[in-house]
């Protein structure tokens, strides 16, 4: 009974996932593919894994690092946002506190369901020098991310003042 319930798969377990996968962040769509793999990294849940070629040009950003894993060699890439990102910065940065946006409002997720709260910290004359935010499901808890997010904007904003 010390294994009870069972693992329905074990780490590293791969399959073909059934159905077309997109993504869409922006308006853009990132990621359009059939060929798309669930890898389960660990026995809990699968993760998608798709193939570079079915990723849209100029949205990668190699991160110039790699990791071995039992799966193989693996390269890490990011997400290249920077105009999406800078569209909600300019909207925090025009705010006094923290903005939220939930679902349809979300310029970044608009289509995921996701919500994103944000707040503007700035340097001893005032200047908003950066934005801080989380990014989440629209079931988010709120009252106690929305404090979060804005005391520790605050406390960026005391420390840059000096």
């Amino acid at each position: 009974m010390a294994d009870y319930p069972s693992k329905l798969v074990t780490a590293d377990h791969t399959e073909p996932v059934p159905r077309r996968i997109r993504a869409v962040l922006g308006g853009q769509t990132v990621v359009d593919t059939v060929a798309a793999r669930y890898v389960w990294e660990t026995p809990a849940y699968p993760q998608y894994y798709v193939p570079l070629a079915d990723v849209a040009d100029g949205v990668l950003v190699d991160e110039g690092t790699t990791e071995e894993t039992s799966r193989g060699d693996v390269a890490h890439y990011g997400l290249r946002v920077g105009a999406l990102i800078a569209c909600v910065a300019d909207d925090a940065e025009r705010a006094e506190g923290v903005r939220i946006f939930i679902g349809s409002e979300n310029k970044l997720f608009s289509l995921s369901g996701s919500s994103t709260i944000i707040a503007p910290y700035g340097d001893a004359a005032g200047h908003i020098v950066g934005v801080l935010g989380v990014i989440g499901p629209t079931r988010l808890n709120y009252a106690r991310v929305i404090p979060m997010v804005d005391y520790t904007a605050k406390v960026i904003s005391k420390l840059l003042a000096g």
